[in-house]
């Protein structure tokens, strides 16, 4: 589960149409990072999820690592001479350890997002 920081006031500062814009460039990067037998949707607002298939937690959590640091260090255009930075948080869950059913799965992804932003942003979050 992945949901870009600051969105909120992104869209404040830089208006709804370049929140627009931002999230086809974050979708594009989404999947890029993964294989394409995995998927990448949006799951509500600015949050997205990523389904990775017959993926074992430590090779998603590194997947994740991944997304996060290339969406941080590329800069994404709004227009011919606007580039902006953005982040994301990401939370993590697999198939059996974290749920055995889609909501059990969703509930600890989002728990773990929660921890990533709760304690800093532009990582993935850990649920100890």
């Amino acid at each position: 589960m992945t949901d870009i920081d600051y969105f909120k006031k992104f869209n404040d500062k830089y208006g709804h149409q370049a929140g627009d814009i931002v999230l086809k460039h974050i979708s594009n990067t989404l999947k890029k990072c993964v294989s394409n037998k995995d998927f990448v949707c949006r799951y509500g607002g600015e949050e997205m999820a990523v389904i990775l298939i017959n993926t074992d937690k430590k090779s998603a959590i590194k997947i994740a690592e991944n997304i996060c640091k290339t969406v941080s260090t590329n800069k994404y255009p709004l227009s011919d001479n606007l580039n902006v930075e953005i982040t994301l948080s990401l939370g993590c869950s697999t198939y059996p350890e974290n749920g055995k059913t889609p909501e059990e799965l969703i509930e600890y992804a989002d728990k773990c997002l929660y921890n990533a932003k709760e304690t800093g942003r532009n990582k993935v979050g850990f649920i100890e």
